[in-house]
């Protein structure tokens, strides 16, 4: 886990990690969410509506936005204030997943940053969540 202070973040600075999703992961989210739609969890309703399989459920993929902020940039220091993201492709199980974000600004009065975030597919790299999260640096 990092630990970076707000006066060793950049504007440009990056961090990045890989995950693969996983049935567990899936299963995980399910019996938290209750979330029991079947384009998540019924393989034969998923691929009628045209998908190639079970789609990940977005949330989860998006979650892992809290992994970069609280243990990548900045760290155990941050305190996430606000995520704002758009999903553009589906993710399905088994898939690789890169999540990156890179400091686009710092304001310095509230020791904040804006942080942009996107989550690509290893295997073809297309982008599946793109946006931007406000974290603040605690001292």
């Amino acid at each position: 886990m990092n630990s970076y202070s707000f006066e060793e973040l950049s504007i440009g600075r990056t961090e990045s990690f890989d995950v693969t999703v996983t049935e567990d992961m899936m299963a995980d989210f399910l019996k938290i969410t209750k979330d029991v739609n079947p384009l998540h969890n019924d393989e034969d309703f998923a691929k009628e509506k045209g998908f190639a399989s079970r789609v990940v459920y977005g949330h989860l993929t998006a979650s892992f936005f809290s992994t970069l902020a609280g243990v990548y940039i900045p760290g155990e220091k941050c305190l996430i204030h606000e995520v704002a993201y758009k999903f553009t492709k589906p993710v399905y199980i088994g898939d690789e997943l890169t999540v990156s974000g890179e400091i686009a600004e710092r304001d310095e009065r509230v020791r904040q940053l804006k942080i942009k975030v996107r989550i690509k597919r290893s295997s073809d790299n297309a982008t599946v969540i793109r946006g931007t999260m406000t974290v603040g640096v605690l001292e």
